[in-house]
């Protein structure tokens, strides 16, 4: 709940100012910058001190009465639009985009951040920033099938402050055979590639020019798991003689196994990141069964580190799949951030 005093900011306009009113449950007077005052929507502005998004009364029993809706009778929210009918060009998928307002120039102005739905496929979403601590909720919702939703929009200044944005989806028809799995994202740019322009391109999914990453691709699953065991070796026979480092156990009962490239190689000279992924997971397969057959060994550590996280489920899908009698956990935070697996071969 606002209260009088408190510093907002507006979603859909630059700037904020200062709440010097309460008008009603759903509405408050803001002292802007300029020193005008303005009536706004509590919908409408967000808190300048941590940055997320007010949700009001009416939007809270919006969401008790979701179950009670039918989806074919369901009006599509304002900022909910349907993508151009060139899509179809597109790969059918969902999609986080970057729309600047002059795709020439894509620092001149302000940037909208979408979600799209390029697919025939309702969608729940919950839109976060991970803030290195906290995953702080921006926005929630659902998604018709092709259609967009405006998440936010951000400024110059920004950019070089960008948090990790993520995601929570559940995608589903109307009827089918069987239910989808729900899947989290978690997309970190890097600031440089909005200073080049060949990042934005056409999509189909938009009228201009956007940047855009496939939320579903860059999980651990397709593309990346086509190179087979075989042209690993293959190709890591072709390298420059290579060194192994595998980090000494911490203590005689817990091995740490750190799996960044530059600990496991001296020489990554002309490794795709494919080749790369598919030998530390080799190294994490031999790690794993050295250790359980050990007789000392209880625990063993694989830092994994953050990156764009394709590594970490990599690693989790394997001991759901794999090693199902082993129990896992993140590793403490104190030592290793978000950064480590712990799993557990002894009680």
């Amino acid at each position: 709940m606002f209260k009088i005093g408190d510093k907002v900011k507006f979603l859909n306009e630059v700037g904020g100012g200062t709440i010097t009113k309460i008008i009603g449950s759903d509405s408050v007077c803001v002292e802007s910058e300029d020193g005008f005052e303005i009536p706004v929507s509590t919908a409408d502005i967000l808190s300048a001190e941590n940055n997320t998004v007010s949700y009001t009364k009416e939007s809270h029993r919006s969401a008790i009465n979701y179950e009670k809706q039918d989806w074919s009778s369901r009006k599509k929210e304002n900022e909910d639009s349907d993508i151009p009918s060139s899509s179809k060009k597109t790969e059918s998928g969902f999609f986080f985009g970057f729309l600047p307002e002059d795709s020439k120039n894509p620092l001149s102005g302000r940037i909208e951040v979408y979600l799209v739905n390029n697919s025939n496929f309702y969608l729940l979403y919950q839109f976060s920033h991970f803030n290195g601590k906290d995953y702080v909720s921006q926005k929630y919702g659902e998604m018709h099938p092709n259609s967009r939703v405006l998440l936010e929009t951000i400024s110059r200044i920004e950019i070089n402050e960008l948090p990790d944005y993520c995601f929570q989806i559940v995608y589903f028809k109307d009827s089918e055979p069987s239910m989808n799995t729900p899947f989290t994202q978690v997309v970190k740019i890097n600031p440089v590639k909005f200073y080049k322009s060949g990042s934005f391109t056409d999509t189909g999914l938009f009228k201009d020019k956007a940047m855009l990453f496939d939320l579903k691709r860059n999980t651990f699953s397709g593309a990346i798991e086509e190179i087979s065991g075989k042209d690993v070796k293959k190709v890591l026979r072709e390298k420059d003689p290579v060194s192994l480092k595998i980090n000494n156990p911490a203590t005689p009962e817990i091995m740490e196994v750190d799996l960044h490239m530059k600990e496991l190689l001296d020489n990554m000279t002309g490794l795709s990141a494919k080749e790369m992924l598919e030998y530390q997971m080799k190294i994490f397969k031999e790690k794993i069964e050295e250790a359980a057959s050990s007789k000392k060994i209880k625990k063993i550590i694989f830092i994994h580190g953050l990156g764009n996280g394709v590594l970490k489920q990599k690693i989790r899908h394997e001991l759901t799949s794999k090693y199902k009698k082993y129990p896992f956990q993140d590793a403490s935070f104190r030592e290793y951030g978000y950064g480590a697996t712990m799993v557990i071969l002894k009680r």
